[in-house]
């Protein structure tokens, strides 16, 4: 099309010619125009498709972020840290509040079933929830079903069942959809713990804890079918998020999975496999297409893929996998030692010179901070760990809140760290200061600064992370991490 020889060709909304660029080619072609097939179908669609449309049509329109002018940007306020933790009983009621509002934001389908959707911060299209734990119907249920499990509310409960019913219907599809793309067209899934096939494991291992079922149990038995058949060597993506060191942290992290040693083995030795981005003499591994140099952070950088080694070398008894993740932690402390001075953090190093730094999971002192403490629980204490969990816990603790409160990059990673290092006052005083502004503004904040706020159902990226996140602080012996 670009060189011109492919014909493309058109016919107006009301209109029925045929048109080539700005030529009409043919008159008349089209008994009907788009526009009064339009109203047609309209005039005769029946109630429960009416219903989906009009509902789609008010979480894709109504709802939608706007873009902010410069004088919106400037006027969006990073709050401080509250004085007195948030009471544990607001926290409680908080987070009954905001299933309920995510809850509220389904579309029912013309046969029955609820589906939820979002905005895409990235290209602003609006999409459905998938079966992701970062922006699916994964995370989505693991909060639920923790609210449920401590919630003394009916509504809640059935709120919960109905989400997972959702949930393993839309896994089961996916699972099914997967195998035979797998069969069929040599399809490579994504293996990270965000929207791939070690986000969907961590997702029902979490949700089993709070609403043990049969149909999970089952799905778990078809995820570790599919774990079997994967062709580990052909992936190429190392990182946390989207990669292998998501599927070798998320297998060695529970009981179910971590006997299958064999599985664990394979996919370890593969991402041992793709360290081979050469950084001042020494092997490491790219998570980014554009980068030539290694990331910091967790999410797609070498803390994260550290985790995952020393949980590997762990299991499985075999120092190559913690002499690598060695190396990954010196250069997370080399990124330390060079910026802190500038930032009070790590830098984020995807655009070099790097002009900032980031303060979530995916990116930054928490997330780093979190990883520290995980690779101290698989019994790897050491002055590279025990370097990386002070410079994370000053960093914390000296940099200011965020703009956006969200689970990945926002004020709900902090909070996690100080709960994952005991912290629960810290955690109290951040959850107590984004309380306060979204009573002051109306609701949490999900999105960039350049967009208004939307409200969002996910785990990572809007409400259900919030959610968690106050019942991690409400009832941190019950609710478990879900990072």
């Amino acid at each position: 099309m670009k060189r011109g020889d492919v014909p493309y060709v058109w016919t107006a909304a009301g209109g029925r010619a045929l048109n080539s660029d700005e030529e009409k080619i043919l008159d008349g072609v089209f008994g009907r125009s788009a526009k009064e097939h339009a109203l047609d179908t309209l005039w005769a669609m029946e109630e429960r498709d009416e219903l989906f449309d009009l509902k789609l049509l008010e979480r894709a329109i109504l709802q939608y972020p706007v873009r902010l002018k410069d004088s919106g940007k400037k006027a969006v306020r990073i709050p401080q840290r509250a004085p007195a933790p948030l009471p544990r009983e607001t926290a409680i009621l908080e987070a009954g509040r905001l299933l309920e509002q995510a809850y509220a934001l389904h579309i029912p389908s013309p046969d029955g079933r609820l589906f939820w959707g979002y905005m895409d911060e990235g290209d602003s299209s609006f999409r459905f929830c998938e079966t992701g734990l970062a922006m699916g119907l994964t995370g989505f249920a693991a909060f639920a079903a923790a609210c449920a499990s401590v919630s003394g509310e009916s509504r809640h409960r059935d709120m919960a069942e109905r989400i997972l019913q959702e949930t393993v219907t839309e896994m089961k599809r996916a699972l099914k959809y997967i195998r035979f793309r797998d069969f069929s067209f040599g399809f490579s899934p994504n293996l990270g713990e965000t929207d791939g096939t070690s986000g969907m494991i961590k997702g029902l291992e979490v949700i089993r804890t709070y609403a043990p079922r049969k149909d999970l149990d089952e799905l778990d038995g078809e995820v570790a079918e599919l774990l079997e058949r994967t062709e580990y060597p052909r992936y190429g993506v190392p990182d946390r998020f989207i990669g292998m060191a998501g599927l070798v942290s998320v297998l060695c992290r529970f009981d179910r999975y971590r006997g299958r040693r064999e599985i664990i083995r394979r996919a370890a030795d593969s991402l041992l496999a793709m360290k081979k981005l050469v950084f001042e003499g020494k092997a490491l591994w790219k998570t980014l297409p554009d980068s030539s140099r290694p990331i910091s952070g967790a999410g797609h950088g070498q803390a994260g893929i550290a985790e995952a080694l020393f949980a590997a070398s762990s299991v499985l008894g075999e120092d190559k996998y913690a002499a690598a993740a060695l190396e990954a932690l010196d250069y997370e402390r080399y990124v330390y030692r060079k910026y802190h001075e500038k930032f009070g953090s790590w830098a984020d190093l995807r655009s070099y010179p790097p002009e900032g730094y980031m303060h979530g999971y995916c990116s930054g002192a928490p997330g780093i901070g979190i990883m520290a403490e995980a690779i101290k629980r698989n019994g790897f204490e050491n002055e590279a760990v025990e370097e990386l969990a002070r410079c994370a816990r000053a960093s914390v603790d000296g940099l200011p809140l965020n703009p956006r409160d969200h689970l990945c990059c926002g004020n709900s990673a902090v909070a996690e760290y100080y709960l994952t290092v005991g912290d629960t006052d810290a955690a109290g005083r951040v959850l107590g200061a984004m309380y306060e502004r979204a009573l002051q503004e109306g609701g949490y904040r999900y999105l960039g600064q350049d967009l208004n706020n939307g409200l969002i159902p996910s785990l990572l990226y809007g409400i259900s992370g919030v959610g968690y996140e106050m019942l991690r602080y409400a009832f941190p012996d019950r609710i478990q991490s879900i990072l």
